[in-house]
């Protein structure tokens, strides 16, 4: 009885899924996606942290108990009771604080990349499906049109035509049959991930549509490259390495320490002015950083990592930089490819079909010229939906360096 409850709860989450939009996925991947849910735990962290690392540490209570009474005059010394309480000096408590600000700041960066990384997978996975889909139907079609030449060609053998033409037939079916297979093998890896991304199970109502083509200008992706996420984090870590260096340097010197002593002395059994009062102390301090080799060896790490950052920040807007460029250059790619096969090889092959057919039916051309036309206009159609399959991806590897967000999201 529970394996049928459960069977029926995973068919109905599949059916509530099945023809769900690109927004559905993506607004259950911004709630349900546990990378994103992650980053943002760990940016609350960070940002909770703030108000605890500038603070005071802890004041310490001490209590003593004399295991043999110390004799004073005014009486015996029993037991004490010291408070304490340390103040950092020089502004380190500002510069603490401030370095976890820029560490919640690099949080809030990453959380940001995260979200963009993710919701531009989604989109470029539910595009790679839509093409897939139409690609699986444009090769349907191509079957269907292979399978009906079979017939013509069955009967044109019984009618004294040439058997060449029953095999090239076949063959031909054959090899569309396999590459219908091929593709549907790759329909479920897609959908698994989306699953994995999002957690909305079924078959997504993924339909191809044409790309409008579009490229982006270099110079205003360039322009908006400080706002992208990773070099965002590359920036603040040189800002928390940097202040990790200026504190580094206020090690050497020393902070200030308060504290008040209460020694309980007892009673002696004479006659004496202030018998048996206890004992008050106020007491001030400082701890003595002497240690020279230690403080500098500790400027030194801080500035060795302040170094390694700022490299880790050059070559992370170099390598953006670069990968902008090779975007735009895909992108351009999409374009040219999507007119050469929309406005040109298309209508040509469309129109090599037509002319080829009418050769074939008047005799003066073969099944397998008519079978490679048919063919050429399966491959320009699958090219074509390649590009802006590409065009597209390209776009959304733009917006996730920038870390931009789908529309409506």
């Amino acid at each position: 009885m529970f394996h049928k409850l459960l069977l029926f709860v995973v068919l109905l989450l599949s059916v509530s899924a099945n023809g769900a939009s690109l927004q559905s996925y993506l607004k259950s991947a911004i709630q349900n996606n546990h990378n994103i849910i992650a980053a943002e735990h760990r940016f609350d962290s960070a940002e909770a942290k703030i108000d605890f690392v500038g603070g005071l540490p802890d004041p310490q209570l001490r209590l003593g108990i004399s295991l043999q009474p110390i004799e004073t005059r005014l009486g015996s010394q029993s037991h004490s009771l010291s408070l304490s309480q340390q103040f950092p000096m020089w502004g380190k408590r500002g510069l603490q604080t401030e370095r976890q600000r820029l560490v919640s700041e690099i949080d809030g960066a990453y959380l940001a990349g995260v979200k963009a990384s993710v919701l531009g997978d989604v989109e470029i996975l539910w595009w790679e499906l839509a093409t897939l889909d139409y690609s699986v139907e444009k090769t349907l079609e191509h079957q269907k049109l292979v399978a009906a030449q079979l017939e013509v060609a069955e009967a044109g053998y019984s009618s004294g035509g040439e058997y060449s033409d029953i095999i090239d037939v076949k063959l031909a079916n054959d090899i569309v049959a396999d590459s219908v297979a091929e593709l549907r093998s790759k329909r479920i890896p897609l959908i698994s991930k989306l699953f994995a991304m999002t957690t909305l199970s079924g078959s997504p109502d993924a339909v191809w549509q044409q790309w409008t083509p579009f490229v982006p200008e270099l110079d205003q992706l360039l322009s908006k490259l400080n706002e992208a996420p990773e070099l965002l984090v590359a920036v603040g870590n040189s800002k928390v390495a940097e202040s990790s260096v200026e504190l580094a340097g206020k090690r050497k010197l020393p902070d200030l320490t308060t504290g008040i002593d209460w020694v309980a002395i007892d009673e002696r059994d004479i006659d004496m002015d202030n018998n048996g009062s206890d004992a008050v102390i106020a007491r001030i301090g400082f701890n003595l950083p002497i240690w020279g080799g230690q403080n500098k060896a500790a400027e030194q790490s801080a500035a060795a990592h302040y170094a390694f950052t700022q490299s880790i920040e050059n070559n992370t807007r170099l390598l953006l930089i670069a990968e902008l460029e090779s975007l735009v250059s895909k992108c351009e790619s999409a374009v040219r490819r999507h007119k050469l096969y929309n406005e040109n090889l298309l209508p040509q092959a469309e129109e090599a079909v037509l002319v080829i057919s009418a050769a074939y039916e008047s005799g003066h051309s073969g099944f397998a010229d008519l079978i490679d036309a048919q063919k050429r206009v399966l491959d320009y159609e699958l090219e074509f939906s390649k590009a802006c399959l590409d065009g597209r991806t390209a776009i959304s590897r733009m917006n996730i360096i920038l870390g931009n967000l789908p529309e409506g999201i």
